[in-house]
């Protein structure tokens, strides 16, 4: 649903099924087959049980669509928005409208131009001068119009003369000769784009009329609201104050949330992991401020996400080393001047080589040599 290609696929599937099918009981029975899109109208004389059999096949055929049978009532039967009667040896047609349908067009007194108020109209003097088969069904469509058009503060008047036009119209087609250039569209302006219109028009040119946006429309956003820092994925900063009074921060990346990941960190730092740089940072003094942890970069691609984590740290204050290495033409192409400096202390050394375990080989022997010993 919504793709493009949707009434395509449609289309090829259901010729698929009626190719498959419908040759195998033509044999059997005359039939008269109508299709618009999944909606199909039979006229046939075979009986039900034989009609079922049918779409019983169609369903097994392509289980993803189950078709459903309804058989004519009291000799009539819709079909779209069509209503065929059954009348001795005759079918009669009348436009059907649900018993639960509830007309809405724009009304009279929108802020709309007047073509567009009035195609829905022209559109139903169309729909009662070619669907109904007796002129009494013409009559009782065209009541329904008019009873619509009150409804919505149109004057009868002017539904009038539109029923008037389209019977003079009925049978008459645009001369080839005449050809108006399309202008363009123009925001519609009550009073002013009318009389714009109509002198562009006698001067040989068409234009299309646009309503103007209003306050709704113009604040609107369809798009969801972004989720909170907490529950948001990516590149994120833990601000860290530093024994010696200066401050620094902590940049890593999660696929997750950010949440679980400071829970993650928590938890490391409660538990002294040596393997944790931030751990490591309290264990010497540092105290980190969690409520100031914020998501400052974004990335759906997991490799791209550690890039920028590593170009993150590498332009920015932090106590950890970038994840990967960064080479200096790629350092150069960011066009971001490095602000990276290098800890004065130890802690940075250690930092550094935990970094290397994280990213490098997990051999034996480099945990071996990075593992505290005794003591």
């Amino acid at each position: 649903m919504g793709s493009l290609l949707s009434s395509t696929l449609a289309e090829l599937v259901m010729q698929h099924t009626e190719v498959s099918i419908l040759p195998h009981f033509s044999e059997f029975f005359t039939i008269h087959w109508f299709r618009y899109v999944d909606d199909i109208f039979i006229l046939s004389n075979a009986s039900l049980p034989i009609i079922q059999t049918i779409l019983d096949r169609m369903t097994s055929h392509t289980p993803q669509i189950t078709f459903s049978l309804q058989a004519e009532t009291d000799d009539q039967l819709t079909f779209l928005d069509v209503l065929i009667t059954r009348e001795a040896n005759q079918f009669h047609t009348q436009v059907y409208h649900k018993p639960t349908a509830n007309t809405s067009i724009i009304p009279a007194t929108s802020m709309s131009c007047r073509p567009h108020k009035l195609a829905a109209f022209r559109s139903f003097f169309a729909g009662a001068l070619t669907i109904p088969s007796k002129p009494e069904y013409v009559r009782r469509e065209i009541q329904h119009i008019f009873s619509i058009a009150e409804q919505h503060g149109f004057s009868r008047t002017l539904i009038s003369r539109l029923w008037h036009q389209a019977l003079n119209k009925l049978h008459t087609q645009l001369d080839p000769d005449i050809f108006l250039s399309f202008l363009g569209s123009l925001t519609y302006v009550p009073g002013t784009s009318e009389r714009l219109t109509r002198w562009l028009h006698r001067h040989g040119y068409h234009i299309a009329t646009t309503t103007s946006p209003n306050i709704f429309q113009s604040v609107r956003s369809d798009k969801p609201p972004p989720l909170a820092a907490a529950f948001q994925a990516g590149i994120y900063s833990i601000p860290i104050n530093l024994p010696d009074g200066t401050s620094s921060a902590y940049i890593g990346s999660t696929i997750r949330n950010l949440e679980q990941r400071l829970l993650e960190h928590r938890r490391a730092c409660s538990d002294r992991d040596f393997y944790s740089v931030l751990a490591q940072s309290t264990m010497a003094g540092g105290q980190p401020v969690w409520t100031e942890a914020d998501i400052i970069g974004h990335a759906r691609n997991p490799t791209i996400l550690r890039w920028k984590e590593a170009l993150y740290i590498h332009t920015r204050e932090s106590i950890n080393q970038p994840s990967m290495h960064l080479h200096s033409t790629i350092l150069r192409a960011t066009g971001i001047p490095s602000s990276f400096q290098q800890l004065p202390n130890n802690n940075s050394q250690l930092f550094h080589q935990h970094r290397t375990l994280q990213t490098g080989p997990t051999n034996s022997s480099q945990y071996s040599s990075l593992n505290p010993g005794p003591g």
